[in-house]
């Protein structure tokens, strides 16, 4: 899967990113949707704690290139992501 980075650059601040992914077969019937990403310190404490409050991981935190992703619901059923990031290189 390739994605494509996207660096916010904020005067005294640590540059920030955006992303984007071309879907292909492999995603199968699912449309076309853009997904909120937030970031957090620990993706596996994340999840957890979105659980524990009554929301649904649909995805378990998983590695990617830039760090690691979970996608959750929350209790009342919005989907979004939360990702902790690697040190920028």
């Amino acid at each position: 899967m390739q994605y494509q980075y996207f660096w916010l650059k904020v005067p005294d601040l640590e540059p920030d990113r955006g992303g984007m992914m071309e879907m292909d077969a492999s995603w199968g019937d699912m449309a076309s949707h853009f997904m909120v990403y937030f970031r957090v310190e620990d993706c596996d404490a994340s999840a957890a704690k979105v659980a524990e409050l009554g929301g649904e991981v649909c995805v378990p935190p998983t590695e990617i290139p830039p760090g690691k992703f979970s996608v959750v619901n929350d209790s009342l059923g919005s989907t979004f992501s939360i990702m902790s990031l690697r040190p920028m290189e």
